[in-house]
């Protein structure tokens, strides 16, 4: 169960403004999501998601958060910023040197709301995994007329 960051955020960024600051980093794969606050939880991660988490305090806790991320080998970061506040140049430099995809949504914007939507697309993505694997079973275990493969997907 995964799919391309790419089409998350194709529908992220219409539907709820989630914009992209780094470079796009596209083909990384997303696995699921999480609401990660405290730096101590990032040993948790199993690799692929993408974080969410509320503001930040300086620059330099962001970046040490961001490497720790990194290294866990998230998927990405949405930070909802406070009106006004944007990530310093430092901050999306260090993300495009990683290859880390760092995302800005609005303070007022709802979690729930984006989980909701990401894992509506990861679920989607499963049960399209699922229904290719089970017709290629069925196109193997069923050659079909005079032994032509019979080809479902």
């Amino acid at each position: 169960m995964a799919v391309k960051l790419k089409e998350l955020y194709s529908k992220l960024y219409p539907k709820y403004g989630v914009k992209l600051c780094s470079k796009s980093c596209f083909e990384k794969t997303i696995s699921w999501m999480h609401i990660l606050e405290d730096i101590e939880f990032v040993s948790l991660l199993r690799g692929g998601e993408i974080i969410l988490k509320s503001e930040y305090e300086t620059d330099e806790w962001l970046k040490g958060y961001i490497d720790l991320l990194d290294e866990a080998n998230a998927g990405g970061l949405i930070v909802a910023l406070r009106p006004g506040h944007v990530f310093s140049q430092e901050i999306i430099e260090h993300c495009n040197r990683k290859d880390f995809p760092l995302f800005s949504a609005k303070w007022n914007i709802s979690y729930m709301d984006i989980m909701h939507l990401m894992s509506s697309e990861l679920i989607k993505n499963e049960q399209k995994e699922k229904n290719q694997i089970s017709a290629l079973k069925n196109a193997i275990n069923d050659p079909g007329v005079n032994g032509k493969i019979n080809m479902y997907i």
